[in-house]
């Protein structure tokens, strides 16, 4: 991974203005989401929603159920950030119907088209890695607004 990616700072800036913030992802990323949205609320101090859906994800697609909750959590929320290892997936048209009237970021492993989604660029060749280093770019967009992240015990 490209530890030196430039769309990290624009991502870190997006959740340094945030004070409440909607994670999203399907399936497995869905996982990563909850992850992340429990780290920056222990780390950061902000307000993290994250939907809690992840067998239902990974069992059904991810059809229908997010519009419904990005409606609910926009209202809720001045940051939209989505985890998604597909730039095409239905997931993204539904952020990008909220994105135009909130500050939204996605992690992808390539540059979604839309003029209102800011996208952090994290290229992997299997679901795992991008699973792997969306975590991990999450941590660096904390790491760059000064959160000192916890070391192992020796």
């Amino acid at each position: 991974m490209n530890l030196r990616n430039p769309d990290i700072e624009n991502g870190a800036k997006l959740l340094a203005k945030a004070d409440r913030i909607a994670i999203i992802g399907n399936g497995g990323n869905l996982s990563i989401a909850q992850h992340a949205a429990s780290d920056i609320n222990r780390h950061m101090g902000k307000l993290c929603l994250s939907p809690d859906a992840v067998h239902l994800t990974a069992v059904g697609g991810d059809e229908m159920w997010q519009a419904n909750w990005l409606a609910y959590a926009s209202q809720h929320c001045d940051m939209i950030l989505g985890i998604s290892a597909r730039s095409n997936s239905p997931m993204i048209r539904d952020i990008d119907e909220f994105a135009f009237a909130i500050p939204t970021a996605v992690i992808a492993p390539k540059k979604i088209n839309s003029p209102y989604i800011d996208t952090i660029v994290v290229p992997a060749k299997t679901y795992h890695e991008f699973e792997v280093n969306a975590l991990w770019t999450i941590y660096m967009l904390m790491e760059y607004n000064g959160v000192k992240l916890p070391e192992l015990p020796e």
